[in-house]
């Protein structure tokens, strides 16, 4: 049994919290904040004992019952944080973006180098069974040789929201903004079909074409898009938005067919992927016996069990989140100085 603390207390965390319920190798036992009203509102919801419910962060990394942590604050506190539970010997699971640039990322992970904990970053539907079986089924050949990938991700805020609140972190110069909310997940999908292609393959050289969006008064990208070009010839179009609300897919097209992933970035329980040849059209049903993000906490835990650091291939690797995070920051800075 892997015993976790969370550390930040927002809506995030809520769903982490419900979540764990689900499965059976993992137990909240820590909760870390500095508003004691979320203490107190967290702990009864989740019946965490009084003695666990520290109002530093610091005290949840002190605290020698806690096997792991869940880190949900805000994007710009992730570095400094994961640098902290690493000196502290805890395993991590950190909500995604890891980093919110390329130079926080190196200097996480060449720490993480140094030292004998496990590390990933909290993107669910790399955990999840679905994942597994898209990459499956490419192998098999079922659409032919991959040429191309259309990867879609995101949501309309109101009006009413970026007016009420203002300090909302989507709008945060530093670390809000279209690309590290939601583009995150659209460039993690690139990498994996990347890998997939050519495991070999230097996913670190890409480029950048077609880069376009728009600026918002905040000045934080509220839409985004471009091309990302790998060395090993795919071509990955995404486009991510919280101005206006998209189709949230997945397309990857073939030499003889395509695949359409309707439900990419959270499938629940069951699920399903579309698969159009010259031969059949067909949906494969897909069935889970967790949730999105209770599937990320039990793999999670068990590759604690097994003292590993880090996951392998579907999973989210460290490499995998270095070159996310290398991507994100030239398509950020891109956009931003156009």
């Amino acid at each position: 049994m892997i015993r976790w603390g969370i550390i930040g207390l927002g809506n995030i965390a809520d769903k982490f919290a419900e979540s764990i319920k689900e499965v059976n190798n993992s137990k909240l036992i820590a909760i870390g904040s500095s508003t004691q009203k979320k203490l107190l509102k967290f702990g009864n919801k989740y019946n965490i004992q009084n003695i666990y419910r520290f109002d530093s962060y610091e005290k949840v990394l002190e605290c020698k019952e806690v096997d792991a942590v869940y880190i949900s604050t805000i994007n710009t506190s992730h570095a400094n944080l994961i640098i902290k539970s690493i000196k502290a010997g805890k395993n991590i699971l950190c909500e995604k973006p890891t980093t919110i640039n390329f130079k926080e990322a190196k200097k996480v992970f060449n720490l993480l180098e140094k030292n004998k904990v496990f590390f990933a970053e909290a993107i669910p539907y790399r955990f999840h069974p679905q994942t597994k079986i898209i990459t499956n089924t490419i192998m098999k050949g079922e659409i032919g040789k991959v040429q191309s990938v259309e990867i879609k991700f995101g949501f309309a805020v109101s009006k009413l929201l970026q007016f009420l609140s203002p300090n909302n972190r989507l709008f945060n110069a530093l670390g809000g903004g279209a690309i590290l909310d939601t583009g995150c997940y659209c460039t993690s999908f690139a990498l994996l079909i990347a890998k997939l292609i050519n495991k070999n393959s230097d996913l670190s050289k890409f480029k950048l074409t077609n880069v376009s969006g728009t600026i918002n008064r905040k000045a934080v990208e509220d839409l985004a898009c471009a091309k990302i070009i790998f060395k090993n010839g795919l071509e990955t179009k995404v486009e991510t938005s919280f101005r206006k609300k998209m189709e949230n897919n997945v397309i990857i097209n073939g030499t003889s067919g395509k695949m359409i992933i309707s439900n990419p970035w959270f499938p629940e329980k069951t699920t399903y992927i579309e698969v159009h040849n010259k031969f059949k059209n067909y949906k494969k049903k897909i069935k889970s016996k967790y949730s999105s993000r209770a599937n990320m906490i039990n793999v999670t835990s068990d590759l604690i069990k097994k003292k590993l650091r880090e996951g392998n291939y579907p999973l989210m690797s460290w490499k995998d989140s270095i070159n996310n995070m290398k991507i994100i920051n030239k398509w950020r800075n891109i956009l931003r100085k156009a």
